[in-house]
């Protein structure tokens, strides 16, 4: 379950870091 839990955080870090850097390229465009 701890494991699991981690996967969570780090799944969403990953999705939070691929908006971010969707936002800054359709900013610099």
């Amino acid at each position: 379950m701890i494991i699991y839990g981690d996967n969570i955080l780090i799944n969403k870090k990953l999705i939070y870091f691929f908006i971010k850097n969707e936002i800054i390229e359709s900013q610099s465009f």
